[in-house]
C-alpha cells in the first residue's frame, strides 16, 4: 500500500520538472530540474522493486509454459546487443540442440535482465558478459558470467538479502536498490529452480542457475 501510494507523488514531481524543463533557459536550473527527475527515476525503481518482492512473497506459485530455452536467451541477448553502448559485450553460447524448461517469460526476462545488468555494471567497457545454455539429464543450467570487479568474500553470503550490505555502486556510478537480486532468488525459486554464485575478486563473477528440464 505504501509503495502503491508514492507513486503519484512521484510522478507528479517527475512531470512538473518535465514541463519546467521546456520552459527554462537557464542552465544551472536545467541542470537542477535534470537531477529532480533523476532523483524520481530512482525513486521509481525502488517502488517498483518493493512491489516486486512483495508480490512474489505473496505468490510462490507462477503460470508457466514449456519454452525452448536457446530461443528465449538469444532474444534477450539480442536486445542487449542493439543497445549502442553494450554492442559486443553480451555473447550467447549453447550447444545448440533444443531445450525446453517451463517459465513464465516475463518473469524470467527479468532474471535474466537483471543479472546481465548486474554483469554490465562491475565490468570494464571492453569486458565481455557470456550468457551460457548448458543441460544434464535432469537439469537446463544458465549461467551469467563476467570479467570485472568480482564479489568480496564478506559480500557474497548476504548477496540475495533485501537491503543487505551487498547493495554496490557500479563502475559508472549506477545506484543499486538492494532488491534485485532478491527478485531473482525469488523468481528462480518459484520455478522450481535454484541460484548461486561463484566469484573471485579482480577476476569476475558467474550465477548459475539451474531449472527442471522437460521433454
Amino acid at each position: 500500500m505504501v509503495a502503491h501510494d508514492l507513486r503519484n507523488p512521484i510522478g507528479a514531481v517527475e512531470s512538473i520538472a518535465m514541463i519546467m524543463e521546456l520552459e527554462v533557459t537557464d542552465d544551472d536550473i536545467q541542470e537542477n530540474l535534470g537531477m529532480i527527475k533523476e532523483s524520481c527515476a530512482t525513486a521509481r525503481g525502488i517502488i517498483d522493486d518493493l512491489l516486486a518482492a512483495a508480490r512474489n512473497e505473496n505468490h510462490n506459485i507462477v503460470e508457466t509454459t514449456r519454452t525452448e530455452m536457446n530461443e528465449f536467451l538469444q532474444g534477450l541477448v539480442n536486445l542487449w546487443q542493439i543497445q549502442k553502448d553494450f554492442k559486443s559485450n553480451v555473447v550467447f553460447n549453447s550447444p545448440g540442440q533444443k531445450i525446453f524448461a517451463l517459465v513464465n517469460p516475463e518473469k524470467f526476462q527479468r532474471v535474466v535482465d537483471n543479472l546481465i545488468s548486474n554483469a554490465l555494471k562491475f565490468s570494464k567497457d571492453t569486458d565481455k558478459v557470456f550468457v551460457f545454455l548448458e543441460y544434464t539429464r535432469k537439469e537446463v543450467v544458465i549461467k551469467v558470467q563476467d570479467q570485472g570487479l568480482g564479489i568480496p568474500k564478506d559480500i557474497i553470503p548476504h548477496l540475495f538479502e533485501s537491503f543487505s550490505k551487498a547493495g554496490r555502486e557500479g563502475l559508472r556510478g549506477e545506484k543499486s536498490t538492494g532488491l534485485g537480486l532478491t527478485i531473482v532468488k525469488q523468481i528462480v525459486e518459484s520455478h522450481r529452480g535454484t541460484i548461486k554464485v561463484d566469484s573471485i575478486e579482480g577476476k569476475g563473477t558467474t550465477f548459475t542457475i539451474t531449472l527442471p528440464l522437460v521433454q
